[in-house]
């Protein structure tokens, strides 16, 4: 619910385009659950750090941000990279 939320909000259609957007336009809708929140959508070794910092999910949903270029495959460096960016947050 929270992801189609903020891509409305974004102007976006909902899917895996591995597109990000300005994270700290958003407020985040009062919905709370005991389990915690996961942020998808968008999300890429380059701006998880500011999703990261600015929202404080509880974690995060990556898929195409860390594709090869063919869009499909999995690529080694951009999940190292993507991780050493996670590893360095701490809230």
């Amino acid at each position: 619910m929270l992801r189609t939320v903020l891509a409305k909000e974004a102007g976006e259609v909902a899917g895996a385009g591995g597109k990000g957007f300005n994270w700290s336009q958003f407020k985040l809708p009062p919905v709370r659950s005991k389990h915690g929140w996961l942020l998808a959508g968008g999300i890429n070794p380059e701006n998880v750090c500011d999703a990261l910092s600015t929202l404080t999910p509880h974690g995060v949903d990556v898929s195409s941000g860390i594709c090869a270029p063919d869009g499909i495959q999995k690529e080694e460096s951009r999940i190292s990279s993507f991780m050493s960016a996670v590893n360095s947050i701490h809230y």
